[in-house]
């Protein structure tokens, strides 16, 4: 379990200053299934990553705002790409 209690998620980093706190974070595990076909992980790629902010509710008085490090994935299968899923 980590600072905001999302058990799929790893933190990589926190940040913060006088009214922000950031948490740098990215899954734990791959998306197994394409959204688009349904092929399973093994015709899928790294399609490189995206830098996502979402903002939560705020912690000790600061906005929080976790940053999701997404795998953008290339499906062989129907050549679409996606996002991996965010399941919390």
């Amino acid at each position: 379990m980590n600072a905001l209690n999302l058990p799929a998620f790893v933190i990589l980093d926190t940040q913060q200053d006088d009214h922000d706190l950031h948490f740098f974070q990215e899954m734990v595990t791959q998306p197994p299934i394409c959204p688009c076909c349904g092929t399973v992980n093994g015709d899928l790629v790294g399609y490189g990553r995206d830098m996502q902010i979402f903002m939560d509710t705020p912690m000790y008085g600061k906005r929080v705002g976790p940053h999701i490090n997404r795998w953008r994935m290339k499906c062989r299968d129907c050549n679409s790409t996606f996002l991996e899923r965010l399941p919390d």
